[in-house]
């Protein structure tokens, strides 16, 4: 839990550092000059990555509603905030730790499409990776709900994948 802690700490120190720059140097992309393109790429960068942080927080958080077993991620180049191992959970705790996250994405892309101005570069950035983390949640994580809903184990989420078991699975499942 004190890691979590750290880790909130520091994506919210991001987050608001994320939000004065937004209010000084977005208006400046709204312009048609190199600096304009620059800022706009800039800022609409760090904010895909701010709403990558705030789309793994919302598992975090549906993982906690949910009661989950889950832990901090240790790993310095882990994609994922947290480790989340699929022995500890059942499919329910799975479901809410997965409805979290796509929570997060529905209000990120809401939020990029109604409260962004429509004129600035960066602006457009954000709602273009705002809709690129909608396809990828359908396509890496949606099919772990699915396998969830109709297989009778979670999916293996950490460590090795043992495609011996999921082809067991899929075969038991269909036959």
């Amino acid at each position: 839990m004190k890691i979590f802690y750290k880790l909130a700490v520091r994506d919210m120190i991001f987050i608001i550092m994320l939000f004065f720059a937004w209010h000084w140097f977005a208006p400046v992309s709204a312009n048609n000059t190199l600096m304009a393109d620059f800022l706009g790429v800039l800022l609409g960068g760090l904010t895909a990555l701010a709403f990558h942080l705030i789309h793994e927080w919302g598992h975090i958080f549906g993982g906690f509603i949910g009661g989950s077993e889950m832990s901090a991620s240790l790993k310095k180049n882990a994609i994922s905030l947290f480790t989340y191992p699929a022995g500890g959970n059942n499919r329910r705790q799975f479901l809410l730790m997965s409805l979290g996250g796509f929570i997060a994405t529905a209000l990120l892309v809401w939020f990029s499409y109604t409260q962004l101005a429509d004129d600035q570069f960066a602006s457009r950035i954000v709602r273009g990776y705002s809709l690129v983390q909608v396809f990828l949640a359908v396509v890496l994580e949606m099919p772990l709900v699915i396998w969830a809903i109709i297989a009778k184990d979670l999916p293996p989420l950490d460590g090795e994948i043992d495609w011996q078991i999921i082809k067991a699975n899929i075969k038991a499942k269909f036959s």
